[in-house]
C-alpha cells in the first residue's frame, strides 16, 4: 500500500462550511462599491490564496480562535 506524502492534504473543511457562508453573509450586508465590501472581498481571495498554498491552515486558524474565544 502506498501512503500520500503527509505534505499534501486535503483542504479545510472550515473554509466551506465557515468561513464561506460568513463571508456571504458580510457581502449581503453590503451593497456593490462599498469599501467594506471591497475589503471583505479582498480578505476572502487572501484566505483562499493561503489556502491553496498550505492546504488545512483554515481550519488550524478556526481551531486556534475557538481556543482564544475559550480562555477568554
Amino acid at each position: 500500500m502506498v501512503f500520500l506524502d503527509q505534505a499534501v492534504q486535503k483542504k479545510s473543511t472550515s473554509l466551506s462550511t465557515v468561513i464561506n457562508p460568513v463571508f456571504t453573509e458580510l457581502k449581503l450586508q453590503h451593497r456593490d462599491g462599498d469599501v467594506r465590501r471591497n475589503v471583505i472581498e479582498d480578505l476572502e481571495k487572501s484566505l483562499h490564496a493561503a489556502e491553496d498554498l498550505c492546504h488545512g491552515i483554515t481550519d488550524k486558524m478556526i481551531s486556534h480562535i475557538l481556543e482564544r474565544v475559550k480562555s477568554s
